[in-house]
């Protein structure tokens, strides 16, 4: 039986939270939002192009430690693209109190794409991403 799935199905309907799909990292995770996943595919049943690495895409440096593989396939304002991360892919929900926005002016290029950061939720901070930014401003 294949691991893919629509993200959307698994989704709970938040009522005042931003419903995210998290990806592990080392110091940090990111967090996507759900209505930009369409879907999540094991590595091994994924039979489109070939996709980016997640790590090069959020300049993360060196790839994240696991044998869990996945594949998700995003939608941005232009196009769906293709990533591949590493680790276990969470589901949660996040409320929006508790996103804070980013000091732009000390963190630099690599975090171009994140629109804010949470301390709130168990784990390495979560940086909230906007899929439409991922890989520019690198």
């Amino acid at each position: 039986m294949s691991e893919s799935r629509a993200a959307s199905s698994a989704l709970p309907s938040p009522s005042d939270g931003l419903a995210l799909v998290i990806v592990p990292g080392g110091r940090l995770r990111w967090g996507l939002p759900s209505s930009a996943v369409l879907s999540a595919h094991a590595a091994s049943d994924w039979a489109g192009a070939a996709p980016l690495d997640w790590e090069d895409l959020v300049g993360a440096g060196a790839p994240t430690e696991s044998e869990q593989v996945r594949i998700l396939l995003l939608k941005t304002e232009h196009a769906e693209l293709a990533v591949r991360v590493r680790g276990a892919i969470e589901i949660g929900i996040v409320p929006e109190s508790e996103i804070l926005p980013l000091p732009r002016h000390l963190l630099g290029d690599e975090v171009a794409a994140a629109e804010g950061i949470c301390f709130a939720v168990a784990g390495a901070p979560l940086l909230v991403m906007n899929v439409n930014r991922i890989g520019h401003g690198r």
